[in-house]
């Protein structure tokens, strides 16, 4: 059933969780007054949601599947602020052309138990703030608000709900379970006990990996399953932010909580490729990956040969090294003898050689995505090969190049002709 009210109970609610965060410090950081920190997208988990139907009285609203990537980048006091990308609101579907593209979140783990805040913004001061409160049994409360944050009174739309972990057979079943909570002990997680276990009850830790590591290992846990949600919808009645109607909502929700493999990865990835986007332009070598037909990664788009072409044009006049294509006669000219940089890290200024080393370069310092790791001291890399290379050169110290006139080892030949040129 449908009940109006004046709002003003609503607007109270919105008014103390903006106080509250404001008490903390957290509000400038949620709303977005506080710059941006350094981006860990090797931290980065995705959260992949999945409602099933939303119902309630007079109202059908179908939602569809999403998974918001998580990426923290500092901790202060026992939480972790960060920022989510790809995350739906209602925000955005109210005024889809002033909705930011990113949002912000802290996950606050200082109290008897933690909590999650998640901003949206828009362009014209309107913002939409959810909070989660995970209940020592395993469930869930959620709070939404979308309002003014010059004016946190006036509310635009509302919703708290209360999210019930199914039981492990009633999750087998379905997607209902009206067991008691004494029936769903097994399927429940204690999250006091599991944040007493990775040591951030209660924590004023400022240890971003520490604590992110430690929250991940707790929501692998806690998001995971089906869920039944209940609660109470509250919207504007023609358009009047002052008469409120509220709508008895339930509907089924799906979790899982992916803070590693393939498509968390690629998630990464696509996200980090957002940021570099948004710094330096779409069309920036910066870019992790490209459209164009180049394979070789440092500014070149053909792969033919020039076999007609002059043969002092496919001769290096320095060096006397022979090529296929007169490209790549230049190219060797400008990066082996003349050392032209011309890729450069729009974030540090340093300069490259090739467009490999600036992309090797953005993806271990600046967005730091490890999708290899060498098993003998842990650092990343970009793939593979660059782990097999990295244990051949520092671990097994191989160097199989030598100078022929003081007898030097070097692991590549790009090494050893830059050695050379002490000797001329």
């Amino acid at each position: 059933m449908n009940e109006r009210d004046s709002g003003n109970s609503l607007a109270m609610e919105a008014l103390l969780v903006d106080m509250s965060l404001q008490v903390d410090g957290m509000s400038e950081w949620l709303y977005g007054d506080t710059p941006d920190a350094s981006y860990d997208f090797e931290g980065g988990a995705l959260l992949q949601i999945n409602h099933m139907k939303l119902t309630g009285d007079d109202l059908l609203v179908p939602i569809t599947a999403w998974a918001p990537m998580f990426v923290p980048q500092a901790a202060r006091n026992g939480a972790v602020y960060g920022t989510l990308f790809g995350g739906r609101s209602t925000l955005g579907t109210m005024f889809p052309l002033e909705h930011s593209p990113t949002s912000r979140y802290i996950v606050d783990s200082r109290g008897s138990t933690i909590t999650a805040n998640v901003c949206h913004r828009s362009s014209t001061g309107l913002v939409e703030l959810m909070t989660f409160k995970f209940l020592p049994s395993g469930d869930m409360t959620c709070s939404n608000y979308v309002y003014e944050r010059s004016n946190p009174s006036n509310v635009y739309f509302g919703f708290t709900t209360r999210e019930r972990k199914l039981c492990s057979y009633c999750e087998r079943q379905g997607f209902t379970c009206e067991c008691e909570d004494t029936m769903r002990t097994k399927s429940l997680t204690d999250i006091a006990r599991e944040s007493i276990i990775q040591g951030i009850c209660s924590s004023n830790s400022q240890d971003l990996h520490f604590l992110n590591e430690a929250l991940c290992e707790v929501f692998k846990k806690v998001f995971l399953g089906k869920f039944q949600v209940t609660g109470v919808m509250s919207t504007p009645e023609g358009g009047s932010s002052m008469e409120m109607v509220h709508h008895a909502v339930s509907f089924p929700k799906f979790y899982n909580y992916a803070p590693s493999g393939y498509v968390a990865e690629a998630a990464r990835i696509k996200c980090a490729q957002t940021v570099i986007m948004h710094r330096t332009g779409p069309r920036s070598p910066m870019l992790l990956t490209d459209s164009s037909s180049n394979a070789s990664g440092d500014g070149t788009a053909s792969v033919r040969t020039d076999a007609d072409a002059p043969e002092d044009e496919l001769t290096c006049q320095i060096c006397g090294a022979q090529f296929t294509r007169k490209h790549d006669t230049r190219r060797h000219v400008r990066t082996v003898h003349l050392q032209q940089r011309n890729f450069k890290c729009e974030m540090c200024n340093r300069q490259f050689i090739h467009r490999t080393h600036l992309r090797d370069h953005i993806y271990s310092v600046h967005i730091k995505v490890a999708l290899a790791k060498c098993p003998e001291c842990g650092k990343g890399f970009k793939n593979q090969s660059k782990v097999n290379r990295h244990i051949l050169s520092v671990h097994k110290g191989e160097r199989k190049y030598q100078c022929t006139q003081c007898g030097r080892r070097f692991f590549q030949r790009w090494d050893l002709k830059k050695h050379m040129e002490v000797h001329l």
